[in-house]
This record gives structure tokens, sequence and C-alpha cells, in this order.
């Protein structure tokens, strides 16, 4: 959410305090997050932006490998090579998520890992249901957390509220029962007795701008590689920056038409550019699961991605088509990454066992150097290469 002044209001703070009601869900302990949450306060208090900002970071980057830490925990030792494969694919998806600056994503994987756990079902049918259930808490979740900051602050003005109050217990009780959409209604509700309408008018155009700004970092990269899209870009964070002028003046009205104005520029990108890239995308991406499928790797959740691609793109929703193929794509990485690693470890492991058998033999330092360089290669994640040695300690050792 952005504030009168066009900064963040405390995005580190909300983000910790949504971990922390996570951890608690978990019984995870949280008292060593919030020693680091208290003492960024405290920091901001005295002015020291640096400490506090450093201080914020450790208590998220606690919380979140505490989460990892415990779901590591509880993983079951009965679990095949192909599920111990996914979990650790899953783990790593996680981690690469967060250490980008995407918690809720990272969380949505970790915590969609765990109802799957809770409730064993089949294939992609299970993948869509763990991954629509968690998003929904997870939006859930991070209305309320919002709505009650909000009261919070409210209440130290000196401003009655008692109906907010009512309207947030019945919203945490919906959650308990997950009734998401009850919590959305709810949360509406609230933030309608807080606010005045100029107050829900620069909101409004905050979440605006909140929402185009993270469209626009999923969908590209750092540099837009289509000359159109860069124009696009440039043209969406003109709008985006003039939006965020007119808050700091405390000028809703003109901030709310001018983040307008930058949602009609991403509709004119998606109706130019991706909708005619979609078809060419879908095909390479359905190429590579089937490449990756016929080494008899689950691919479960891929398939989910695939299939929710492809109803956006049917729906006529270009840009969500556009993002779930780009989380396939970086998934089916993964996948190949985790999956070569897996099988060139295995094959490393049983020529390191005849290597023994070799010692004093013709040929032994030769495949012992050609293991050595396989293995220094493999944590490089150069497959190829250690392949290649691979091969050459095999025919030494016959």
């Amino acid at each position: 959410m952005i504030g009168k002044d066009g900064t963040p209001i405390d995005p580190g703070l909300d983000d910790a305090l949504w971990q922390v009601e996570v951890a608690k869900r978990f019984d995870i302990t949280i008292s060593r997050a919030m020693n680091f949450i208290n003492l960024s306060k405290d920091a901001k208090g005295y002015g020291n932006d640096s400490l506090a900002e450093g201080m914020m970071n450790r208590a998220r980057d606690t919380l979140f490998n505490d989460l990892v830490e415990h779901l590591s925990s509880q993983e079951k030792d009965e679990k095949n090579i192909a599920d111990k494969m996914r979990t650790k694919r899953t783990f790593n998806e996680a981690k690469f998520l967060f250490s980008r600056g995407d918690i809720r994503g990272s969380y949505d994987l970790l915590l969609s890992m765990k109802e799957t756990e809770d409730k064993p079902q089949s294939g992609s049918v299970r993948s869509a249901k763990k991954a629509k259930t968690s998003a929904a808490h997870s939006k859930a979740l991070d209305l309320l957390q919002k709505v009650y900051l909000r009261l919070k602050n409210e209440e130290k003005k000196g401003k009655d509220v008692v109906m907010a109050r009512d309207y947030v217990t019945k919203a945490r009780k919906a959650l308990q029962k997950k009734e998401y959409e009850q919590v959305q209604l709810l949360c509406e509700s609230t933030n309608n007795v807080l606010q005045s309408p100029m107050d829900q008018m620069s909101d409004k155009a905050g979440e605006i701008i909140d929402s185009i700004s993270q469209t626009r970092d999923e969908l590209f990269d750092a540099e837009a590689t289509i000359p159109k899209e860069r124009i696009y870009r440039k043209q969406i964070e003109k709008y985006l920056e003039r939006a965020k002028d007119k808050l700091r003046a405390d000028r809703p009205i003109e901030a709310l038409d001018l983040a307008g104005r930058s949602q009609i520029i991403l509709k004119a990108l998606e109706r130019d550019t991706i909708k005619g890239n979609l078809p060419s995308m879908i095909l390479e991406l359905k190429a590579s699961l089937e490449g990756l499928r016929t080494r008899g790797i689950d691919l479960s959740y891929e398939d989910y991605l695939m299939k929710q691609m492809e109803d956006s793109s049917f729906n006529e929703d270009y840009i969500e088509a556009k993002k779930a193929g780009l989380k396939l794509r970086t998934c089916l990485v993964n996948a190949d990454s985790q999956n070569q690693l897996h099988t060139i470890s295995t094959i490393l492991g049983d020529l390191s066992s005849r290597l023994r058998g070799h010692i004093g033999k013709d040929g032994y330092v030769e495949a012992k150097k050609a293991l050595d360089s396989a293995k220094a290669y493999l944590e490089q994640s150069a497959f190829e290469k250690a392949n290649k040695q691979l091969i050459t300690a095999s025919s030494i050792l016959g």
C-alpha cells in the first residue's frame, strides 16, 4: 500500500507480521523474530533507517528459515525418490522466490506443499486444489493483517473503532473457517468505517499503483527485450511516477486518474504484444514439458501451471496467462536441473564405488582425476562437462 507521501507504508513490517501469523499456525516460536521487529521499530524511532531495515530483514529471514526448517523436519522418511525430488525442488523454488523479494509467492509454495502432505490426492487435481486454496488463504490473511494495522493506527489517533473492531473479530473467525470471500467483505466494511472518502480514494490509487508495478515486474526482466514492450513500459512508468507525485501532494483524485491511465496502457500492451506472443510461448513450454516427461520426471505441478496458462489465454486474460507461463518456464528449468543433478549424482556414486576396487591397477589415477573433475563440475551445475568426465572414468574402469 502507498501512503500520501508516495512511499510504501511499512512494507517490511507488514510482511513480517504476516509471516508471524503463518508461524503461529504451525506453533513455530516467534520470540527471536519479534525481538528483531522490536529492534527495528526502535531504530526507526531514533532515525537510524539503515539499522531498522537490517533488523527487519533479519526478522523476515528468521521467520522464513524457521518455517522451512519446520517443514523439512516433518518430511516423511518413507517417501520415494520422485516425491523427495519434487519436495526438494519446491524448497529450492521457494527459496529462490524469497531471495527475489516475493515473500507471498514463496510462502504459497511452502504452504501448498504442506497441504498436499496433510491431504494426499492424485496428480494435477491435487496440485490445482492446493495452489488455489493456498492463494485464497494468503490473500485473505494479507487483507486482514492490513486492516488490523489500519485499525491500530486509527485507534492511536483517538478514533472510535468499536464497530471496526467488531468487523475484524468476525473476519478472523471467518478466516479460521476458511470462508475467504466473507473475510474480504468484512475487511471492506472495516475500511469503510475507518476511512473518509478521500482516504478511500487515496487507498484505491495506491492499490492500482502497487498492482500495476507488481504486474510490470512479473512480466518484464530488468530490460524488456521487445521494442514495443519497452515503449509501453516507459509509458506505464511515466504515469505511475506522476500518480505517486500526486499522492505526495495529497491530491488523490488526480492520482487515481493517472493510475487509471497506466491501467489503460497495460491493457494496450496486453492486446498488442502479449496476446500475439502467447501461442508460440505455449508451444515452446509444451515441448519442454514433454521432453522432461519422457525422462520420468513428476510434472504434476508444472502440468497445473500449463493448464492455468491455457485457461487464462482461452478466457482472454493474456497477462495472467503470461505470468503463469513465466513461472512455468522457471519451474521447468529447476526440474531439469534437479533431474540431471540426481542422475549424475547416482552415476558418480556408482563409479566412485567401482574406483575403490581399482586401487593399484592401471588407470586408477586417470579415473580418479576424471571423477574429481565430474564432482567439481556437478557442484557448478555444469552437467554436460560432468557427463563427459563420467564417460571418461567409466571407459577406464570398464
